[in-house]
């Protein structure tokens, strides 16, 4: 974030209308906004408003726009059973291969899905029509609904729209109120409060609200994700400064207990104690040994440090989280069958149990976690690395025969997988990260023992490093055992706290 900005506003939502952008900047104001986060309950409750028939009939729906709402609603009412007709201007590419690549990122690849050239094109022979455009992406007079738009929609369509009125034509709105007016169709209007107000006398049949976003789960997830951007506000703020070890005399007498001795709870006890406090590290297992060598069987119930080689790595994409349908119940799987978690399976309270089914919910979320949490994540990662290269200056004995590269290189099967993961790596980098891509014969100069598969294309090299996290904890387990502060209790159980 620049030095110079004042103020940051974060918008529980992903609207900008009301504020302007232009001026917030000259003020020094940023202005940040939760992206589609909203998008599955607007979806949700846009469905339940078109009032399709219960009998199972087919109908037609038209929807106009394909953002995070509009593609949500057409692969749910096409799974249906319903013909689902789009328009968006995203999907009206000349390109085939890139109208196809968009289709597909959006949910809606399936040819029984059509894409119509024009907004009236859509609507022809619809009983229902969905109004799903982001006010923001609208820029000119001529990408604005048409009042010859809402004259086409067939007599008896239902219209749920979520659509800023700024988005229609002038006179567009008075047709649809007249309409409404006339029998000729019904309509639900939800858009902000200031819209509603602008309809004067309208008729009783027309649904004017301001109710999207009161769909129960909506609130609870802008407000998890408005706090996600203001931890990544406080993260960016962060970067670059450095450790700051203060030694506080009045915390002598304070002590605290850190249960398990893996990487985290090390680091854990290697902070606490430069900033003062007493430590007491409990672990069930035997001190960490590197001459002994572990049995799979050992390994398994050592915990995440001692689990398979001596190797780990820094980057800034690492742990990125997937917004993907097979995590969804992640935390229910055990680690060795499909990529859980080790948990209690069976053994939750009611409260742990709402949070497991709130958690599994957000897994699947790719909203929150494309446009939120990455950001937030590679921002966390580049601020560990900092840490770590700072630890390691200042304690060099730490980092003894532990560090193997200062750069990683990220090998990929093919040239197009390279172009994706090169975009994917340039979204979260920046320029003074010097991305370089190489080709194979590169790679195999870079890394000379390195056994490629054939057709491997080459890769790219991103900032990172490598590490023997084995030796590490062993060199950070002898530092601290010189602290007279640090008491270790190897081969105790915590049974209760």
């Amino acid at each position: 974030m620049s030095n110079t900005i004042q103020l940051t506003l974060i918008r529980r939502g992903s609207s900008l209308s009301r504020i302007n952008i232009d001026l917030a900047k000259q003020l020094h104001i940023n202005v940040l906004n939760t992206l589609s986060v909203n998008s599955r309950f607007v979806a949700e409750y846009m469905i339940e408003h078109l009032h399709l028939p219960s009998n199972g009939t087919c109908s037609n729906i038209a929807i106009i726009g394909s953002g995070a709402i509009g593609s949500r609603v057409a692969y749910r009412l096409f799974r249906a059973k319903h013909k689902v007709n789009v328009y968006s201007p995203s999907l009206i590419n000349p390109d085939e291969s890139c109208r196809n690549k968009i289709r597909r990122q959006k949910g809606i690849g399936s040819s029984d899905i059509i894409v119509s050239m024009t907004p009236e094109q859509a609507v022809v022979n619809a009983t229902h029509v969905i109004l799903a455009i982001d006010a923001d992406r609208v820029t000119s007079v001529n990408e604005q609904l048409s009042k010859e738009f809402f004259q086409i929609i067939p007599n008896g369509a239902r219209l749920v729209s979520v659509t800023e009125f700024r988005v229609f034509a002038d006179g567009a709105l008075d047709i649809i109120i007249e309409r409404v007016r006339q029998g000729q169709i019904s309509a639900r209007l939800d858009s902000h409060a200031f819209d509603i107000n602008t309809i004067k006398d309208p008729p009783t049949e027309l649904e004017a609200v301001s109710a999207a976003m009161t769909v129960p789960g909506c609130g609870e997830a802008m407000d998890q994700a408005a706090l996600v951007v203001l931890a990544n506000v406080v993260l960016e703020q962060s970067l670059k400064s450095p450790l700051a070890f203060v030694f506080d005399e009045s915390k002598k007498n304070e002590e605290i207990t850190v249960i398990g001795a893996g990487i985290m709870g090390i680091v854990t006890a290697f902070f606490l104690s430069e900033n003062g406090y007493s430590v007491t590290i409990i672990d069930e297992h035997d001190r960490p040994n590197l001459e002994n060598k572990l049995s799979q069987h050992e390994i398994s119930y050592r915990g995440t440090t001692l689990d398979g080689c001596d190797a780990r790595q820094a980057s800034i994409t690492e742990t990125m989280p997937h917004a993907l349908f097979y995590r969804i119940d992640s935390l229910r799987k055990f680690p060795l069958n499909n990529g859980g978690w080790k948990i209690i399976a069976d053994q939750y309270t009611d409260q742990e149990r709402a949070w497991v089914d709130r958690f599994s919910e957000l897994a699947g979320y790719p909203e929150l976690v494309v446009n939120l949490l990455n950001q937030f994540v590679s921002n966390l990662n580049r601020r560990g690395i900092e840490l770590w290269d700072d630890i390691f200056q200042r304690y060099p004995q730490l980092v003894q025969d532990t560090i193997k590269n200062r750069r990683i290189i990220r090998v990929c099967s093919s040239s197009t997988l390279l172009n994706v993961v090169s975009s994917f790596q340039k979204k979260y980098h920046k320029n003074e990260d010097n991305l370089e891509i190489l080709s194979r014969a590169q790679v195999l100069q870079q890394i000379p023992g390195i056994e490629l598969k054939y057709g491997d294309a080459g890769g790219i090299e991103v900032p990172g490093f490598t590490v023997n996290h084995l030796k590490l904890c062993q060199n950070m387990i002898e530092y601290l055992e010189k602290n007279p502060n640090i008491n270790f209790k190897w081969s105790t159980e915590v049974n209760s706290i």
